[in-house]
């Protein structure tokens, strides 16, 4: 259902944004105790990885199955049929000898005031859906054109570098250590470029190195040092990461914490290879590799006001970053971290990460609930008003079993629905997804569907035909384990419950029909009000409806 979605993806942000809090200020207070995760890429990556999962699991179907809260619930609430509604219960007011009447069929007052109540705020919460969507959209297209003009700069860069031959490399100063031969052989492409630039990998998977001309007048063990540094790069294959932390930041633009963790890891990467090109090399070269990048950042601003590519290196954050790693380049950090905080890390970061989708709340949008058999709701709200003639028309008839073994009632028959003139046509069963649904008594299978009367809203479905003239229905179900003709037993296993058709939240939602018409299934299985939730009771009591169970039974 379209509405459905609008209201996923709106919850689907808001819970990649919690996660996203919590997992910065989780890796915030863990750098403050492990200085050494400021080295780690792997970290970084998998926390913006774990962000996203935050979010595409809300989208997953069936992912309300594993939500510890309750199900919000919405129902269509059409604007003239409210008025409409309303109008009626305060005719029927007028009158106080038909007082009681109204209240249980059409609803009191109160009722319809909070049925319009929440018809507002479903439309309302369905619009900020709906909004959200079209901003998400507009922001995506903003961030990806950020990225193309980005892009088209690099192109044009690129446009006016010339490629360096195999020749060319062994005369140039940085490359006095490398087999250039090798380089070239294994698919590294070398250009050099005029512009005053810092020395950098372009693309994905056919990276190419770009270096600045204004290079070769630096110290040619600086040279060495910063080539080697870009060539550490991609040996590591860091572009396919900050490629992928680039498009995660582009798809999930509005949440500012994939950002941060993308500048973490730009910088986890560079400290990385800053420490691998100094391993075992003498404090000169230690002072030489920061006067190096010293000297590029003073190159870049003199041209800053002149050159249209001085924003692609050192600058607004990329100033900080530059300190910390001459800083680290002085005092260097321990090379991992230890073993007891890699297991608080991932612990911790796998429990944000279970924690946002088991306390995502669940959003069911469902639509009014009526049988294949188009009775007349007031024929089924005579019925819920008068209980007793329910129970006579099934007198003689035998006891049904309980669906759902310790199954507790989230929603009792008759009470009125927030849409106008409609109520609940079933009992409702709380149930996790895959719990066994068994036949309530003998009978025959008479249909077996995903497609009940034509329609999704149901769900999966079984229908039994008992004897009396008796029918139970049985949706929303995760699986079927029977088929339409088949004959069961009372007790026999017939289906699992879920989340199907038109509902978020799993449960199990039964019908009983006497002679093609809804009745009171309490009238036909014992003891549903103990183990009821009280939030049923208070529904069924709200909607003058008496008790109407059997008493319970003696076996």
């Amino acid at each position: 259902m379209v509405s459905d979605f609008f209201l996923l993806f709106l919850q689907a942000s808001l819970t990649s944004m919690l996660t996203g809090a919590l997992v910065w200020g989780l890796l915030h207070v863990a750098a403050r105790f492990w200085p050494a995760l400021a080295l780690g890429r792997r970290v970084w990556l998998l926390a913006q990885l774990a962000v996203a999962v935050s979010f595409a699991a809300v989208l997953m179907p069936g992912s309300a199955a594993y939500s510890l809260l309750p199900a919000i619930e919405l129902r269509d609430v059409p604007p003239s049929s409210m008025a409409a509604d309303l109008n009626e219960a305060d005719a029927h007011t007028d009158d106080a000898h038909d007082a009681s009447d109204a209240a249980a069929i059409s609803g009191a007052p109160g009722a319809s005031r909070a049925a319009a109540a929440d018809g507002g705020f479903a439309s309302g919460l369905l619009m900020a859906g709906q909004a959200w969507l079209a901003v998400y959209l507009c922001g995506l297209f903003a961030t990806a054109a950020r990225w193309l003009r980005v892009r088209r700069l690099l192109s044009a860069l690129l446009k006016a570098s010339y490629a360096l031959d195999a020749r060319t490399l062994r005369l140039h100063p940085g490359f006095a250590r490398e087999d250039s031969a090798t380089l070239l052989d294994q698919g590294l492409r070398i250009h050099e470029t005029s512009a005053p630039i810092s020395p950098m990998l372009l693309g994905c998977f056919q990276p190419m190195l770009l270096l600045p001309e204004h290079l070769r007048g630096m110290d040619p063990d600086q040279q060495e040092l910063i080539v080697a540094h870009e060539l550490t790069h991609w040996r590591s294959r860091d572009q396919l990461c900050l490629h992928l932390s680039l498009a995660l930041q582009t798809l999930f633009w509005f949440n500012p914490v994939f950002s941060r963790l993308r500048e973490k890891l730009a910088l986890a990467q560079e400290l990385a290879c800053d420490r691998r090109v100094l391993a075992g090399r003498s404090p000169v070269q230690h002072k030489n590799y920061a006067a190096a990048l010293l000297g590029q950042l003073k190159v870049q601003q003199q041209s800053m006001q002149t050159s249209q590519y001085a924003s692609l290196a050192f600058g607004g954050d990329g100033l900080a970053a530059l300190g910390t790693r001459i800083r680290l380049i002085r005092q260097p950090l321990a090379a991992r971290l230890n073993w007891a905080g890699r297991v608080s890390l991932t612990a911790s970061l796998c429990t944000l990460l279970g924690a946002s989708i088991l306390l995502q709340p669940a959003f069911a949008w469902r639509g009014e609930e009526q049988s294949s058999t188009g009775v007349a709701i007031s024929a089924a709200a005579t019925i819920a008003a008068s209980p007793s003639s329910a129970v006579a028309g099934v007198a003689g008839a035998a006891q049904w079993l309980k669906p759902v073994r310790d199954g507790r009632v989230s929603s009792f028959f008759g009470v009125p629905r927030k849409s106008a003139g409609s109520i609940h046509h079933g009992v409702d069963f709380a149930a996790r997804t895959g719990t066994e649904v068994r036949a309530v008594a003998d009978g025959v299978v008479v249909e077996s569907t995903d497609l009940y009367a034509g329609q999704e809203k149901y769900g999966k479905v079984v229908v039994i035909e008992h004897a009396d003239g008796l029918r139970s229905l049985y949706a929303h179900l995760d699986s079927r384990s029977v088929r339409s003709g088949a004959s069961v037993k009372a007790g026999q296993l017939i289906a699992r419950s879920g989340a199907s058709g038109r509902v978020s939240g799993p449960h199990l939602h039964l019908e009983a029909l006497k002679n093609g018409q809804h009745i009171d299934p309490q009238t036909l299985i014992a003891n549903l009000e103990q183990g009821a939730f009280k939030s049923a009771l208070r529904k069924r009591d709200a909607a003058n409806l008496p008790p109407s169970g059997l008493p319970a039974s003696s076996s």
